[in-house]
């Protein structure tokens, strides 16, 4: 499976990509949201994971983008995000994410959210 890990917290980043690469998939990284976009823009994705506190263009709006793309709009969203009010994770639904996950989080739980969807 290839993921797109878009999280702006280097440390995160690295080890939540070595998770899922240690659980057989190919990660790309992106560190924001402008980044994120155009990477998940060529459509070559199994799935994205999506912090919503990007800097540049958030992780609600790129969910939003590519949900509107013909080429990204099938790849299911997995949100992550430190705001975990129930009214942030119904914006991330109504964004198009399939899916939301709030930190912190345990890297199994995510690697188990990637193979439900």
């Amino acid at each position: 499976m290839r993921i797109l890990f878009a999280e702006d917290d280097r440390a995160l980043r690295s080890t939540v990509s070595r998770g899922l690469r240690e659980a057989g998939h190919a990660v790309e990284q992106a560190a924001t949201g402008t980044s994120a976009r155009e990477l998940a823009a060529s459509g070559a994705f199994d799935a994205i994971i999506l912090d919503i506190l990007l800097p540049g263009v958030d992780g609600l709006e790129v969910c939003r983008v590519l949900g509107n793309d013909a080429k990204t709009r099938d790849i299911p969203i997995i949100l992550i995000s430190s705001l975990n009010a129930p009214e942030q994770r119904v914006a991330g639904f109504a964004h198009g994410a399939v899916d939301y996950v709030c930190k912190p989080f345990d890297a199994y739980e995510v690697k188990a959210r990637v193979r439900a969807h």
